[in-house]
């Protein structure tokens, strides 16, 4: 998994979650437990996926969601482009 710029979410030394970045800033996969959503748990990963991104240069991210991710995909983009200024699906900085 790691070539692929995966990485996993912890609570109290349990695997609860675990998202990637490619190097082009395209997230594949994002997964929370079932008994780990609605905590923060996505965001925590969302986070740390920029995080990976801004190092390595990338000035944006970018998914295809499930229909059962958009929800939380859509919120993450809507607040990035108020916070930035932007429309659009893309995450930027």
């Amino acid at each position: 998994m790691s070539s692929r710029g995966s990485f996993v979410a912890t609570v109290d030394d349990e695997i609860v979650g675990f998202s990637d970045v490619a190097a082009d800033g395209r997230i594949d996969m994002m997964f929370v437990a079932p008994e780990h959503q609605r905590r923060g748990v996505a965001g925590r990963l969302l986070a740390e996926a920029e995080r990976r991104a801004r190092t390595s240069g990338v000035a944006e991210l970018y998914t295809d969601a499930s229909i059962t991710a958009r929800p939380f995909s859509n919120a993450a983009a809507s607040a990035s482009s108020a916070s930035s200024g932007r429309s659009g699906r893309e995450r930027s900085w």
